[in-house]
C-alpha cells in the first residue's frame, strides 16, 4: 500500500492531523525522486492544501494553493485544467480569511 493510499484511507476517516503527517513525510521524499517543482510535489501541496480547508485553517490552505498554483504555472499552460481548478480553488478560499467589513470593501468598489 503506497503512502498516498494511506493517505486517502486515513483523510476519508477524518484523521487530517495523521493525513498531514504522512503527506509531510511524502513531501520529504519528493526530491530525492523528482526534480524541484514536479507536479507530483505540486499534487502533495494541494492535498495538504484541501486539509487545511476540510479543518477550515483558510490561511495555511491558500498558502498551499498558491505553492500548487506557482509549479503548474511553471510546467503547464495557462489553459491547463490543473491550473484552472487552482486558481478556483484560491477564489474559493480567498473570501474565507477576509473579514466581513473587507469583503463589503471589496463587494462595494467592484460596484
Amino acid at each position: 500500500m503506497s503512502l498516498t493510499n494511506i493517505v486517502e484511507i486515513l483523510y476519508k476517516k477524518y484523521h487530517f492531523t495523521k493525513a498531514l503527517d504522512h503527506y509531510n513525510q511524502g513531501l520529504e521524499i519528493l526530491p530525492k525522486l523528482f526534480p524541484n517543482g514536479h507536479a507530483y510535489t505540486a499534487h502533495g501541496l494541494k492535498q495538504i492544501g484541501m486539509i487545511y480547508e476540510r479543518i477550515q485553517n483558510s490561511d495555511t490552505a491558500l498558502q498551499y494553493y498558491e505553492k500548487t498554483l506557482d509549479i503548474y504555472q511553471n510546467i503547464f499552460p495557462a489553459n491547463h485544467p490543473e491550473t484552472i481548478k487552482m486558481n478556483a480553488r484560491i477564489v474559493n478560499v480567498v473570501p474565507l480569511i477576509l473579514s466581513p467589513s473587507k469583503q463589503c470593501f471589496l463587494i462595494n468598489k467592484t460596484d
